[in-house]
């Protein structure tokens, strides 16, 4: 501890820490919508226009954040920046709720699962895509190890993974 006379919360993560924070003074949104969470390193887009699409033709009104674009169910904007942070996300999550929609789809590019932006989301679905740069090795860089981790780890105790098993690194984490 510090030497400090205030009360003090030590995390192993203060990324991690921060992102449930932020899930939690958004009223944790995710405990009220099933969030789909789409990784890998190639597909996420093409995946998640698929699975909205999918749920649309069902009757299901999806909201969607993803690498280029985002809607919210009220309205859909370009994104400036693949890098997401924990207060925008659950403040998107939140505005999915308010507005109505039925599912929130999130592709989960490397770098923000990393960086525990989604931390505390539990995820009720995962698809996990492919890993073409990765796959003439067989086996998974130290970075893609900690990557496949962190969003398994996001994956709701009731949830369910669907995984691209043609992929050597996806079949071996699975």
């Amino acid at each position: 501890l510090l030497p400090l006379q205030v009360p003090q919360c030590i995390v192993p993560s203060t990324k991690a820490a921060l992102a449930v924070v932020c899930q939690r003074l958004a009223g944790e949104p995710a405990t009220q919508i099933p969030v789909l969470g789409i990784a890998g390193l190639s597909g996420k887009t093409a995946t998640q226009v698929l699975l909205a699409n999918l749920l649309d033709a069902g009757g299901h009104n999806p909201a969607l954040f993803g690498s280029r674009s985002y809607s919210d169910g009220f309205e859909a904007h370009p994104r400036k920046s693949f890098k997401t942070s924990p207060t925008r996300y659950a403040q998107w999550l939140a505005n999915v709720v308010t507005n109505g929609c039925s599912h929130a789809v999130t592709t989960l590019p490397q770098q923000n699962v990393v960086n525990s932006a989604y931390a505390g989301v539990p995820m009720k679905a995962l698809v996990l895509t492919g890993f073409p740069s990765e796959t003439h090795k067989n086996t998974a860089s130290p970075k893609i190890e900690k990557y496949l981790s962190r969003v398994l780890s996001e994956v709701a105790d009731t949830g369910l993974i669907v995984a691209n098993i043609d992929c050597p690194i996806v079949r071996n984490v699975i």
